[in-house]
């Protein structure tokens, strides 16, 4: 599985992490993988169901209060327990 890590301020999804799922899903045709992505958040919000659409495995809510900001503390706890509980090929 390729992990993708989905960016996003106040549930209004980046671009780039359309760009960063289109990427993974290219990679992960030529290696015969799915691809899977996670959303670190703070709250319930639709992105989860928005993003869905976009032919992944499975999208994962990273739901945490201490994701309300960004932190690189906070990020790195979040996508270490979900790496670890995913154990992804690839992120």
């Amino acid at each position: 599985m390729i992990l993708v890590f989905v960016e996003h301020k106040n549930c209004t999804l980046n671009k780039t992490s359309l760009e960063a799922i289109t990427a993974a899903q290219s990679i992960a045709k030529d290696l015969g993988l799915k691809v899977s992505a996670v959303i670190p958040c703070d709250k319930d919000c639709g992105l989860a169901q928005e993003i869905a659409g976009y032919n992944l495995e499975t999208v994962l809510v990273a739901k945490n209060e201490k994701l309300s900001m960004y932190t690189p503390d906070g990020y790195a706890d979040a996508w270490e327990q979900v790496i670890k509980a995913t154990n992804p090929q690839y992120v």
